[in-house]
């Protein structure tokens, strides 16, 4: 050999090296070359507990004013443990602060981590995504509810009815005919009924 060894990967593990003088074999020097496996999956979870990971929808208060989230990899060990947090930009939430993943020569993982703060209520998507395979990634939508007492003002759905809860109205006409009376229930996208602001009617 002329000194340079082409390595080969077959597969993820740690491979031990070792070079030595033709001459005189006695004369040697090994390294050892780790070999990770690729990351494939990442997954959210709220807060230490490992039972809590979510994969559609995270539900917070608006008084929380932040919260954490970190990143579950599989495999939990992989090569790459650097992700990159993003919040689409309406508003909602802001991410205040990231720290990376790493692997110790023990093998304990500390998982990458976000903090989040929470700027109003409304939803926004939160998405983790690896910086090293743009393609492994995911997303939950974020729910921010509004502090107790208050509402948004953000409309979601309006129901009419009569005053006996029904949409469909019938009302015979006649000279004593007064009318009907018809109500609107305006509310958020938490169920919340919306009282300020105004409905226009239409017929």
């Amino acid at each position: 050999s002329n000194g340079t060894l082409i390595y080969r990967i077959t597969k993820a593990g740690v491979y031990r090296v070792r070079a030595e003088a033709t001459a005189d074999r006695s004369k040697f020097s090994e390294c050892v070359v780790t070999i990770g496996e690729p990351l494939r999956e990442l997954h959210i979870q709220m807060g230490t507990d490992e039972e809590t990971i979510v994969d559609q929808t995270i539900q917070v208060s608006e008084a929380d004013g932040s919260f954490t989230v970190s990143a579950v990899l599989v495999p939990e060990d992989a090569y790459q443990q650097d992700v990159m947090w993003s919040v689409e930009d309406n508003g909602v939430l802001s991410i205040t602060r990231q720290t990376e993943g790493s692997v110790d020569t023990a093998g304990n993982v500390v998982r990458p981590k976000a903090t989040i703060r929470i700027n109003t209520s409304g939803s926004a998507t939160l998405t983790c995504r690896s910086i090293d395979n743009s393609e492994v990634s995911t997303s939950v939508n974020v729910v921010v509810k509004p502090k107790a007492g208050e509402q948004t003002t953000k409309a979601t759905s309006v129901t009419v009815t009569d005053l006996n809860g029904n949409s469909s109205v019938e009302v015979p006409y006649n000279d004593n005919t007064q009318g009907v009376t018809i109500r609107a229930v305006v509310t958020d996208g938490f169920g919340n009924t919306i009282t300020r602001g105004s409905i226009t009617w239409e017929s």
